[in-house]
């Protein structure tokens, strides 16, 4: 299982360009390596109309390290091979129009 989180901003045709500034995604995603993971959360964040602008973080994850939702999350994707948790804020926070 991997952990990434990335930073992304919503894709330009996307529902989400009017309402949301960015978010930052926590995905969890049950792979053999660290870029076939990559590679299966970039996918799921575009198709759900988002962009990534930065890998913040990524390793290998246990369940341990975990704790509540969190926890949760790690469990589901077990069970589906890839959960992304989106951290949204809004179009008019501080630094929605910030660059990365």
């Amino acid at each position: 299982m991997f952990f990434i989180q990335f930073h992304v901003r919503s894709q330009a045709n996307s529902p989400n360009a009017a309402k949301y500034g960015g978010a930052h995604v926590n995905c969890w995603v049950e792979r053999d390596v660290l870029s076939e993971a990559r590679a299966t959360a970039i996918d799921m964040i575009h198709e759900a109309g988002w962009h990534s602008e930065s890998v913040e973080d990524e390793r290998q994850a246990y369940r341990e390290e975990f704790e509540g939702n969190a926890m949760e999350y790690f469990d589901q994707a077990l069970i589906d091979t890839a959960v992304c948790v989106f951290h949204t804020w809004p179009i008019d926070a501080p630094d929605a129009n910030e660059e990365r």
